[in-house]
């Protein structure tokens, strides 16, 4: 079975719209952890997810790409906000050590590292085609 972590912001209407798929991919047996607003973590506890708060310095941050006009300024937002925050969502997503997680997942300790550095690889990407996208 796979291991799915939901990692949301702590903003109303983020979350509840996957309350129900991430119960339906728990009962089929995947293992679901979910990182969301400290007010929603004993709400999903009582569903019986594993659940934990995002760190404050996270919280703090407020989505603004409901601002944009375009679809392209939206994702712009979301993507340059994601860059302010992403120093403390790293720390936030490995306050686990390597082993834990592999311990955790069923992968070996190579693995863990090489799609960790791979996802990260692919945002860079992502954000640079942005970002090449906006100058032109």
């Amino acid at each position: 079975m796979a291991v799915v972590l939901a990692y949301v912001d702590a903003v109303p209407g983020r979350l509840y719209p996957l309350v129900a798929t991430l119960l339906e991919l728990a009962h089929r047996g995947h293992r679901v952890a979910v990182r969301c607003g400290i007010d929603d973590v004993e709400r999903l506890r009582s569903l019986g997810l594993d659940t934990s708060p995002l760190r404050r310095e996270i919280e703090r941050f407020e989505p603004d790409d409901w601002r944009a006009r375009t679809r392209f300024g939206a994702l712009s937002s979301g993507l340059g906000q994601f860059g302010e925050r992403a120093r403390f969502q790293l720390l936030d997503l490995e306050q686990k050590t390597i082993a834990e997680i592999s311990a955790q997942t069923g992968w070996n300790q190579t693995l863990v590292k090489v799609r960790a550095f791979r996802a990260r690889r692919k945002l860079q990407k992502l954000f640079q085609d942005l970002q090449s996208k906006e100058k032109s």
